[in-house]
C-alpha cells in the first residue's frame, strides 16, 4: 500500500511520488516508486523517462530470471 510509505515519505521531505509497474510478458512482477522533494520535477518528460526505466529494470530482471 503507497499510504503506508507516504507519511513517512513526507516527514523526510517529498512532496511528489510517482509508481510504476514493472511487467513481464504482460504481467506485474513488481512496481518501483521515485520519491521527489521539489513538485516542479515530476513534469510529463520525467514521468516519461520513469515509466522507460521501469520497462528497462523489468526486462532485465526477466533475463536474469533465464
Amino acid at each position: 500500500e503507497l499510504e503506508e510509505w507516504w507519511e513517512p515519505a513526507r516527514e523526510l521531505g517529498f512532496v511528489a511520488m510517482t509508481a510504476h509497474p514493472l511487467v513481464v510478458d504482460g504481467q506485474a512482477v513488481g512496481a518501483i516508486s521515485f520519491y521527489f522533494s521539489d513538485r516542479q520535477t515530476v513534469d510529463e518528460d520525467v514521468r516519461s523517462l520513469l515509466s522507460t526505466v521501469a520497462r528497462e529494470m523489468a526486462d532485465a530482471a526477466e533475463q536474469v530470471r533465464k
